[in-house]
């Protein structure tokens, strides 16, 4: 999957994430700290699952990001593993940013000419 990190290092420029972006950086973020836990710990998926409830071939689907990630979820898996989580937290992003000659959903005035294009 192509992060937004990723896109702001290809294009130079701040983008704007949306709800569907946030949530799947949120859902990565989280999967790759288990991952990271679980191999700390020595925990294979099934062990963890074990521990869930759940079936092995669900927490692996859950883990790769092929299914969605309730926050009830997050906690069992979390607690699984004997760790707590918290809340994502919300922070402000700027409202606009400069990508190239003009603001990012401006448009060039009229005659205007970009300097890349001269």
């Amino acid at each position: 999957m192509l992060t937004r990190e990723d896109m702001e290092r290809a294009f130079g420029a701040y983008v704007e994430p949306d709800d569907e972006t946030l949530y799947l950086e949120m859902c990565d973020d989280f999967c790759a700290q288990v991952i990271l836990e679980m191999e700390r710990q020595g925990l294979t998926v099934t062990e963890v699952a074990q521990r869930m409830g759940v079936a092995q071939p669900t927490l692996s689907r859950q883990l790769s990001g092929k299914q969605n990630l309730a926050a009830k979820t997050m906690a069992k898996i979390a607690s699984a593993l004997g760790c707590a989580i918290e809340a994502p937290k919300l922070y402000r992003t700027p409202a606009v940013q400069p990508c190239g000659t003009f603001l990012c959903g401006e448009l060039p005035a009229e005659g205007a000419v970009s300097s890349e294009s001269e």
